[in-house]
């Protein structure tokens, strides 16, 4: 299983986000685990300077979810086959081994507003890069073309099943943050 975090980031780009696509949620992550200790997405990658932006791991313990778990989210489960499981586990682990090659996809942003499809190698939004692991590994087909892919269009992902509604810090301990489960 890989799980989908849906997110009201309350960041300049969140409200560019949000402004544009009329949606509560701005961010989405994924993580191979529950507990969502490690978490992949494109984001800023430094709390000073919100144009610097690539490939981040992200955490509910710290970072930018840590200081603000009133935010809402959705949490999404979606069961995938090992073979897909283990292409995205090999994806990631290329690009964290190659982590300062990959950027921010600034251009690629404003473009998919106006549903113009926009791909930079190495280049992504949050949304595009988890819609690029999960079509290139087989595990779903996505609504949109990854880089038409907006954060509330992973509600739409066919055999995803939401399994939290709620505020990140007000997820009980055996749906959001275990991993027995898993």
């Amino acid at each position: 299983k890989v799980y989908i975090l849906l997110t009201k980031t309350n960041s300049l780009c969140g409200k560019f986000v949000r402004f544009f696509t009329g949606n509560q949620y701005s961010h989405v992550s994924i993580s191979f685990n529950r507990s969502l200790s490690v978490m992949y997405s494109f984001a800023r990658r430094s709390m000073r300077f919100p144009l610097i932006g690539g490939f981040v791991t992200e955490s509910l313990a710290y970072g930018v979810y840590s200081k603000s778990l009133s935010q809402p989210c959705l949490l999404y489960e979606l069961e995938v086959s090992s073979a897909a499981y283990e292409k995205m586990l090999k994806t990631v682990d290329a690009m964290l081994s190659d982590y300062d090659a990959y950027k921010y996809n600034f251009i690629g942003l404003p473009l998919s507003f106006l549903n113009i499809p926009y791909e930079r190698k190495r280049h992504f939004v949050c949304s595009q890069f988890v819609a690029m692991l999960l079509e290139n590994s087989g595990a779903a087909m996505c609504p949109n073309a990854p880089s038409l892919m907006k954060p509330a269009d992973f509600k739409m992902l066919a055999g995803a099943r939401l399994v939290y509604s709620g505020n990140l810090g007000g997820a009980s301990q055996d749906v959001l943050f275990s991993d027995a489960e898993s």
